[in-house]
């Protein structure tokens, strides 16, 4: 059988083509990954950006139902946006109640970073992303919840989420490269469809310090709620840390 040491749901943007990838990439011999769908409408239009983001959650009961139905050790919500969005009170909200309907640990993306900021012993970060100005200020407010202070930030400005998909593991090592400061303790590399995995150790021996990214810190969470505690080698410092 697969997924004998941990099977994942995992719920994921309909227009997301990166965060299945690299969740089968990182996946050790004895997980299993699962993933359904939540629609989410394509847009160029900045103003209707963050509304296309929040579309999501009405086809979230019924996609977890349908993850519970093949028997996970957790489901994960791999979209960032949508569980920063609305902060952080909306976001345990979330996790709460759709843990007390699957039966199984639900987490999100926003909260995963969180813990792994956290468990990397972290305040002060850099925060590098493919996002519109104000989807970054709200991801900046919402971390700021947690006592965890953005000392510098930088987006690509990019509103539709299939371009975020097509772009190359070095455009987000680039955008690493160019928001690190020597204020930041570590650099957070945000949301589930850009390519990262390849990057992170890399960056994090030419930078001097821990890369958390979306995808990564998601997979993370999702192993320790599953009770995985083997150290994984080659997607960074986090990935060691159980």
């Amino acid at each position: 059988m697969y997924g004998t040491l941990a099977r994942i749901g995992l719920l994921v943007p309909s227009t997301n083509t990166v965060v299945e990838m690299e969740f089968h990439c990182m996946a050790p011999p004895g997980v299993s990954v699962h993933s359904t769908r939540l629609y989410q409408p394509e847009t160029d239009d900045p103003d209707k950006k963050i509304a296309t983001v929040l579309e999501m959650h009405k086809r979230l009961d019924d996609a977890t139902r349908e993850l519970v139905s093949f028997g996970p050790s957790v489901i994960a919500y791999g979209c960032t946006a949508g569980s920063f969005l609305k902060g952080a009170e909306e976001d345990q909200a979330m996790c709460d109640r759709m843990t007390a309907q699957a039966g199984v640990p639900f987490l999100t993306t926003s909260s995963a970073v969180v813990q792994a900021l956290a468990c990397l012993r972290v305040k002060s970060i850099a925060m590098a992303t493919p996002y519109i100005d104000r989807v970054n200020e709200h991801e900046k407010a919402y971390l700021a919840q947690f006592g965890l202070n953005v000392v510098a930030m930088k987006g690509l400005g990019i509103v539709g989420n299939l371009p975020k998909g097509r772009l190359e593991p070095t455009v987000a090592a680039d955008l690493a490269r160019a928001v690190d400061c020597s204020a930041a303790e570590a650099i957070f590399i945000s949301c589930t469809n850009l390519r990262t995995i390849e990057v992170i150790e890399s960056l994090e021996r030419e930078l001097g310090k821990p890369i958390v990214t979306s995808n990564q810190a998601t997979f993370w969470a999702a192993l320790r709620r599953s009770q995985y505690q083997q150290a994984l080698g080659g997607y960074g410092q986090l990935l060691t840390r159980f």
